[in-house]
């Protein structure tokens, strides 16, 4: 049997990616989804197949027997690990930070990727724990829960090195707008 999963990575609370798996070319499964056991920090994850819910009670939609669902869980994991970029790896892209004073955003950012590909709308943030940075997003309905999905879809350990340079060159620019030049 020929399992190929077709993932897009979310991690969102307990969400790590959402899908479709094909089998032999015949039978495609959506809304397939790689989820975090609960109080777990990654490590320890389980694929969902559809379910729905009738009278506040979640029913499975499609099922699998035991060496089918292993299978399914290797396809899944292969198609995340094939899209997350070693965090070893030069990222080719450029910065332009523009400082603002407008509610919580303290900067605006443009990222371009290999001179080629430009991401604008991504802001630096002042939240109730301190400062980060937001990618362009819009709020979406998951169940009963909203959250928010980002409009550009890059690897975690992409994103995070992508965010603490953004971090460090608007840091960098609010150090040097606080020097204050001494006189003799």
């Amino acid at each position: 049997m020929n399992i190929k999963a077709n993932m897009e990575l979310i991690n969102i609370d307990s969400l790590i990616a959402v899908g479709s798996i094909v089998i032999d070319n015949f039978l495609t499964i959506n809304n397939v989804r790689a989820m975090k056991k609960n109080g777990s920090n990654g490590g320890d994850w389980f694929v969902s197949l559809p379910q729905s819910k009738y009278l506040n009670e979640w029913r499975e939609v499609v099922s699998a027997d035991p060496k089918i669902q292993s299978k399914i869980k290797d396809a899944v994991f292969q198609d995340i690990k094939n899209q997350v970029v070693s965090t070893d790896q030069d990222f080719p892209f450029k910065l332009k930070i523009q400082k603002v004073d407008s509610g919580s955003t303290r900067a605006k950012v443009t990222v371009t990727y290999n001179d080629a590909i430009t991401i604008k709308g991504i802001r630096v943030v002042k939240g109730r724990n301190g400062m980060f940075v937001s990618f362009p997003q819009e709020k979406l309905r998951y169940g009963e829960k909203d959250y928010y999905k980002d409009f550009i879809s890059i690897p975690d350990n992409m994103k995070k090195a992508i965010e603490r340079k953004i971090m460090t060159e608007y840091e960098k620019q609010q150090n040097q707008s606080k020097q204050i030049p001494v006189s003799r």
